[in-house]
């Protein structure tokens, strides 16, 4: 469920927590999870981390910039949005653009 709240939307999860009654079972409880809205312990969901990236790619925003309108840090932002942001400079390599954007984006 998403609500609007003064600082922008507010996204409201609700994890479902399991648990297993086999006396032979390992794993006594565990939270369902699903990798394509975040990956275990994110910080931002896959889907803001990618919007963050083409902010700052085509709008020149700054890490700054996104974690004011996010409502949280500077680190929080470049934590989540560092490793999809290095496989993106990957692909850039070829055009030769990514020497640009690492500058652009270094702390």
């Amino acid at each position: 469920m998403m609500r609007r709240v003064s600082t922008g939307v507010e996204l409201v999860w609700r994890k479902r927590t399991w648990r297993c009654v086999e006396a032979s079972c390992p794993v006594k409880v565990f939270t369902e999870q699903d990798e394509r809205v975040a990956p275990p312990r994110a910080l931002l969901t896959t889907r803001a981390c990618w919007w963050a990236i083409g902010q700052i790619r085509h709008e020149h925003a700054s890490v700054a910039g996104i974690a004011r309108q996010v409502g949280t840090t500077w680190n929080t932002v470049w934590a989540a949005v560092r490793p999809s942001w290095h496989f993106e400079l990957q692909i850039e390599s070829h055009d030769g653009n990514s020497h640009q954007a690492h500058r652009l984006l270094s702390p």
